[in-house]
C-alpha cells in the first residue's frame, strides 16, 4: 500500500500548485510567508532542510535568501520540480529522493 501512496503522489507533481495557496505559489512568495518567524532569525548560509518540498516552492526561496538549502521529497517528479525550479531562479540547492 505505501507504495501505491508514494506513485499516486508522484504523479501530482504536473499539477502540484493546485494544492499550493497563492500566497506561496512562487518562490519568493513561499519564503516570505516564513521569514518573519523562522527564517528572519537563522544565520546567513543556515543550513536548512526542506522535508516533503514538493515543487520546491519553498526550498528554492530559501536558497536565494543565501542558505544552504537541502531539499528531499519521497517522489521523484518533485525532486525534478524542485530542481528545475532552482536552475530557473538561478539558486543552487541539493535535491534528493
Amino acid at each position: 500500500m505505501e507504495v501505491i501512496a508514494v506513485a499516486g503522489y508522484g504523479a501530482l507533481s504536473d499539477v502540484y500548485e493546485w494544492l499550493i495557496g497563492d500566497d506561496k505559489l512562487t518562490p519568493a512568495k513561499a519564503a516570505a510567508v516564513y521569514y518573519s518567524d523562522v527564517v528572519g532569525s537563522l544565520l546567513p548560509n543556515a543550513r536548512v532542510l526542506d522535508c516533503a518540498c514538493g515543487t520546491g516552492q519553498l526550498a528554492v526561496g530559501l536558497a536565494s535568501l543565501g542558505l544552504d538549502v537541502v531539499a528531499a521529497d519521497a517522489s521523484s517528479g518533485m525532486v525534478r520540480r524542485t530542481e528545475k525550479a532552482a536552475d530557473e531562479q538561478d539558486v543552487s540547492l541539493r535535491a534528493l529522493r
